[in-house]
């Protein structure tokens, strides 16, 4: 490569047997990398990336956030995220998910199918490959439309059978997959901590390094958390609560969608609330009973467009809704683990009277948008002489561009970001208390 620019080795860059070099990033086979990359893609740390103007904001959030706790007025509000390091998929992985298990019912009920080995066995390669999570569908499809296709993938092949039965079936086989505790600690923890057997004795050190745990551990800490809203099917935070800080069930209240059945008749001291907004579908285990913490699974889970619309339109003051704008209007909510892009978060935006409820906190991970940033200006600077710090300022530059029109655009609805790495997550969680 022509000038003078430093070339240093990078995490995307790599060379075939022959010293042929291929950039993972930009997907290009740039034969003047033969020495390295001039472009440093690495992403740095939300410390790095981040102004002294988003950071302030972020401490001034936080002790907006411990102030709200100590007068009991703090409710976390819970996406899929949360769930995903015990091994749940994101919102997106679990339509596709759901599309392998649809498509594999449509396929045994397909007869012209089986006439046609070879597309059969095709089929029957992609339906696993979807069903391990190792391939994803519907990127950029608007979640519910997505849901609707699988909905309607399984009513065309179901006949008279209940499409709400088969979706939840379904559901439940993913929830299933999920990482119990044993398994997290055979897993996971035993990897990272080799000399520490039971996670259970070191409950906080294990807060520290999963939003799970974290999680868990707010809504059992002194002055923490009493109660969020979820809006996942699973009841891993539950699990959670009981089999690692050892919390009694007969403090969780787990709402599946509509009021506990055991929450008006005991008179528990400091109670643990849990609402499922979309509905509720427990982990099928033997050595799981029926309790307040884990009831019978939802009679409806809302999935699909269809689903939402019917409960915007024709239940305007159903359970859900009525739930989530009495917490929403009331309290000031702290969402983790969500996608601003969540057409329910966005339905909550225009629904709320800006001026009249609290300020709410979204925590919100900085990775995606810092990589895709650092992608346009290296593939811009390809084939340039230009240095690794020229490419760094134009990447801090435009990331403070983006974060701060998003965070005018939430501040207009009382919202407030608080940028943050996936790495970053647990330890935030816990500096809230």
């Amino acid at each position: 490569m022509k000038g003078t620019a430093d070339f240093i080795k990078c995490q995307f860059l790599d060379f075939n047997p022959v010293g042929i070099a291929h950039c993972h990033l930009t997907d290009a086979y740039p034969k003047e990398f033969s020495r390295g990359c001039p472009a440093c893609v690495d992403l740095p740390t939300v410390e790095a990336l981040l102004d002294q103007g988003s950071k302030d904001n972020r401490e001034r959030y936080r002790d907006e956030i411990r102030q709200a706790l100590t007068m009991g007025c703090a409710t976390l509000v819970l996406g899929a995220g949360i769930s995903m390091p015990m091994g749940m998929p994101n919102w997106l992985g679990l339509i596709s998910q759901m599309a392998g298990y649809a498509q594999q019912y449509a396929d045994y009920t397909n007869t012209e199918l089986k006439d046609n080995v070879d597309i059969r066995r095709l089929s029957t390669l992609l339906e696993q490959e979807l069903i391990a999570g190792n391939l994803i569908l519907f990127n950029g499809v608007n979640v519910l439309e997505s849901g609707q296709y699988i909905e309607q993938t399984i009513r065309r092949a179901s006949g008279s059978k209940p499409v709400q039965g088969m979706l939840k079936e379904i559901l439940c086989t993913i929830i299933g997959q999920s990482l119990t505790l044993a398994q997290w600690t055979k897993e996971k923890w035993k990897k990272d901590h080799p000399s520490l057997e039971d996670p259970r004795a070191y409950p906080l050190l294990a807060a520290e390094h999963n939003s799970l745990c974290a999680t868990a551990y707010l809504l059992n800490a002194k002055h923490g958390f009493r109660r969020a809203m979820t809006y996942n099917f699973d009841t891993l935070v539950q699990e959670y609560l009981i089999d690692l800080f050892q919390v009694s069930p007969e403090r969780i209240f787990t709402h599946p969608g509509k009021w506990s059945d055991y929450y008006f008749s005991r008179n528990i001291s400091d109670p643990i609330d849990i609402f499922h907004v979309h509905g509720c579908l427990p982990r099928k285990t033997p050595s799981r009973k029926l309790s307040c913490a884990f009831p019978a699974e939802s009679d409806q889970v809302i999935l699909t467009e269809s689903n939402y619309y019917n409960t915007e339109q024709s239940e305007a003051y159903n359970w859900q809704n009525s739930i989530q704008s009495y917490y929403l209007n009331r309290d000031s909510c702290i969402f983790v683990g969500f996608s601003a892009d969540d057409y329910n978060f966005r339905r909550i935006l225009r629904q709320m009277e800006t001026e009249k409820h609290p300020r709410h906190y979204l925590i919100l991970t900085i990775d995606n948008i810092a990589r895709e940033t650092w992608f346009a200006v290296c593939h811009r600077h390809l084939f340039n002489s230009t240095s690794p710090e020229q490419i760094r300022q134009e990447v801090l530059r435009l990331l403070k561009i983006q974060l701060d029109m998003k965070a005018e655009y939430w501040g207009r609805y009382n919202f407030y970001p608080i940028w943050v790495t996936v790495d970053d997550i647990p330890k935030f969680l816990l500096s809230l208390i």
